[in-house]
């Protein structure tokens, strides 16, 4: 088992800064929280090199790529995805690399110790899952594959995938890849690190037992997990080393 993990959270676009972060760390292991596409005054040329960069990464063994908000509407046409950022230009420059999007996932266990997800598998969104008789986190996750799967289905529900209220949507907690930090409960029994939720410093909180780590600090923070402890890095300290 990978020794030595890093965990980058949301890049939209910084490929350079996760690069630099892996060769300061040179860990086993990277493990990508998503949102890998846009930001802030980025076009079609910006989409295309981190479309370049994302086949290449996608194409090494030692790394997981999870998947964000703002990859699922360059994943599909399904028009149930498209967020801010979005736009037609850049999604025909990302189609043009072919990326493999069945390579990217919606969750992935660090050592069946953390759970790592884009933006969080809150308590609140869990309860409403238990309700259609998925009674574990193991029966919701599973079954959020399922989802992905019919991800080009427009006639679908796409529960996994729903955005919440306080990002504009209609239901009432967000999925897996788009929960606002501010509608996360802890889910009993479950150890968590996920971004999607922009912060000026790292959230954590660890009560009873569940703990989660919100490290979505716009590239100014990473974990790296070894020796089954969980540690919290600098991106700044992280460029004094390399």
């Amino acid at each position: 088992m990978p020794s030595k993990i890093v965990v980058i959270p949301d890049i939209h676009n910084k490929y350079d800064i996760a690069e630099s972060i892996i060769n300061a760390e040179n860990p086993h292991q990277t493990v990508f929280l998503g949102d890998y596409f846009d930001s802030v005054g980025d076009d079609a040329r910006t989409a295309e090199g981190t479309a370049a960069w994302l086949t290449g990464s996608l194409g090494r063994k030692d790394r997981v790529h999870l998947i964000g908000n703002h990859d699922l509407h360059y994943m599909t046409d399904n028009p149930k995805f498209p967020c801010s950022g979005y736009t037609p230009e850049k999604r025909s420059a990302i189609a043009r690399y072919n990326i493999d999007w069945t390579r990217l996932r919606l969750y992935y266990w660090i050592q069946n110790d953390w759970l790592c997800t884009h933006a969080g598998l809150s308590n609140r969104f869990f309860v409403l899952q238990q309700k259609t008789n998925l009674e574990t986190a193991a029966d919701v996750l599973k079954r959020s594959d399922m989802d992905l799967k019919n991800i080009a289905d427009a006639n679908t529900h796409h529960p996994f995938l729903q955005v919440g209220m306080l990002r504009g949507g209609r239901h009432s907690v967000g999925g897996l890849v788009w929960c606002d930090y501010d509608e996360f409960e802890d889910v009993s029994g479950l150890k968590q690190i996920f971004g999607h939720t922009r912060g000026s410093h790292i959230r954590h909180l660890a009560i009873n037992d569940a703990e989660h780590y919100c490290i979505d600090t716009v590239l100014r923070n990473y974990a790296v997990y070894e020796d089954r402890q969980l540690s919290i890095k600098s991106v700044d300290a992280c460029h004094t080393r390399s």
